[in-house]
């Protein structure tokens, strides 16, 4: 054992410099300092949750990556082993807001082939899959509801199929479950764009004949589009629930009911991983269960996209270092992922959802207990300093990479057609 030397610092001005593009646009972050400090285990964890937003944990490292606001600023002084990373995540904000809202905020209509360039809106999105489902309209199928959000807002899917589905397994790609993680439903809807420009070819069109895919690219539309408004937060993570407290908020990647509230979640309602009242006390939640039991017929596999780390994670989380029954081979299963990210240049690690710090109710957990091959994959980028401010110049690059790891997960399940169910602990 070593202690803790202190290691507290401000990054130079020539790095806040760099920085300053990437958080512009931040207006109600000014102030708040964007920190990483060191773990030594969960009560350590659950210390800095109380003084702290905690955006990150990066197990591999051992050390969390955490936003402090300015009412946070006093309690979180005792912290003195954490570096500051930005001084202050609203600097510049307010000039670049009116830009903000005008390139990011709106529906402005968009060509399809300008789509790409920018993370776009829920209005965007949608009419996007109505696009494909006019323009490939063999094989894609648009669905306005899955089921409606907290504050009323459809959760809306595209099936890819080239029929006899009753015959076939089914696939499910689903995003942007976290509102801050904006990479999340843009790879969603790039892997879409991609499969439907691509289907009549190998390998798509073996995988079609065996496979249907079900996207679901925006699964907390209430807190993306918070996330995007001039008056709402970058950083926000929740849905937008209206908690018995005056907060806002539940964590729907702890809302599901495999495990729910055993580990790495919170019961106060202000936290970041606040659970909520119930196992899928959620709408959204609600919406995402009935759809997988319900809709999605003889469910094989599941890719839930998130950000950041370029991890891929596979079960359990729920437990600390905890392998599941088919460990081996969904292990390899990911280092085919971890390759073709390697061929676009981006370096993956293939891992344990549990490894160094456990995290129940997610949707990954719930989905192998029911049966299904489920990944949790942390999208671009391993910058701390970027985080899930991932700039717009990056999108199509990390999206790129996701569509081949994705297209080798497809061709490993058509050549592995009968993996078992994981056996639920």
């Amino acid at each position: 054992y070593r202690p803790l030397v202190t290691l507290c610092f401000i990054v130079s001005l020539s790095l806040l410099f760099t920085l300053a593009e990437t958080y512009q646009n931040l207006g109600t972050l000014k102030g708040h300092k964007l920190c990483r400090c060191p773990l030594s285990g969960d009560d350590s964890l659950r210390l800095l949750e109380k003084a702290s937003s905690v955006l990150h944990i990066n197990q591999k490292f051992n050390y969390a990556v955490v936003r402090v606001g300015i009412s946070q600023s006093e309690a979180f002084k005792k912290f003195s082993n954490c570096t500051v990373l930005v001084e202050d995540l609203g600097r510049d904000s307010d000039s670049d807001q009116t830009s903000f809202d005008r390139s990011l905020g709106t529906d402005r209509a968009i060509s399809q082939s300008e789509f790409f360039d920018d993370y776009r809106s829920y209005n965007q999105i949608n009419k996007q899959l109505k696009n494909y489902a006019k323009k490939y309209p063999k094989v894609a199928t648009y669905q306005a509801s899955i089921g409606q959000s907290f504050e009323g807002l459809d959760i809306f899917m595209m099936k890819v199929s080239t029929g006899n589905s009753r015959n076939k397994k089914s696939i499910w790609y689903n995003g942007g479950i976290h509102a801050r993680e904006w990479i999340s439903p843009a790879t969603v809807m790039y892997t879409l764009d991609r499969i439907l420009k691509n289907y009549k070819k190998d390998p798509l069109k073996s995988v079609l004949k065996k496979f249907d895919i079900y996207f679901t690219p925006l699964s907390n539309p209430d807190g993306y589009q918070y996330s995007r408004s001039a008056s709402g937060d970058r950083l926000w993570r929740k849905n937008r629930r209206a908690n018995s407290d005056g907060t806002f908020g539940v964590d729907l990647n702890r809302n599901f009911v495999y495990k729910w509230g055993v580990s790495g979640t919170s019961t106060t309602p202000s936290d970041e991983t606040y659970g909520g009242t119930g196992p899928a006390s959620e709408p959204e939640t609600q919406a995402l269960t009935n759809f997988a039991l319900n809709t999605i017929p003889n469910l094989y596999a599941v890719l839930d996209f998130h950000s950041y780390g370029q991890d891929i994670l596979r079960p359990w989380g729920f437990a600390v270092n905890t392998p599941s029954s088919n460990d081996a081979i969904l292990t390899e299963l990911g280092n085919k992922m971890i390759a073709a990210f390697k061929k676009e240049g981006f370096k993956y690690t293939n891992n344990l959802a549990g490894a160094g710090y456990a995290a129940s109710g997610a949707l990954d957990d719930w989905m192998n207990s029911e049966g299904a091959q489920a990944f949790t994959v942390e999208l671009c980028p391993v910058d701390d300093q970027v985080n899930f401010v991932l700039p717009a110049s990056k999108l199509k690059p990390c999206a790129r990479a996701a569509y081949q790891a994705n297209l080798a997960h497809l061709k490993f399940l058509l050549n592995n057609y009968n993996i078992p169910p994981v056996v639920a602990l």
